[in-house]
């Protein structure tokens, strides 16, 4: 039975995008730094009754995300130092 004898050949790989998706930054930005950005860029625009249904809907958010990655609905994503 003849079979494709040409395979990959090495003038027929694509190099891809091997750099990423990289910043200058080592280390990604904490919580709290985002938030300081974000309200220096664009101010407050938020009543504190708003800024406290907006945590409650991310916290539930975040609580439904760690139920999904505990029953195997979801696969964490671990971080391979740049690769």
């Amino acid at each position: 039975m003849a079979g494709n004898k040409q395979g990959n050949k090495t003038g027929n790989r694509s190099s891809g995008n091997k750099s990423g998706n990289k910043n200058d930054k080592s280390l990604p930005e904490s919580a709290t730094k985002t938030v300081e950005r974000m309200i220096a860029e664009h101010g407050v625009t938020m009543t504190l009754d708003e800024a406290r249904q907006m945590k409650e809907n991310f916290l539930a958010l975040l609580t439904q995300l760690d139920y999904d990655i505990k029953s195997g609905q979801v696969l964490p994503y671990h971080d391979r130092g740049g690769r």
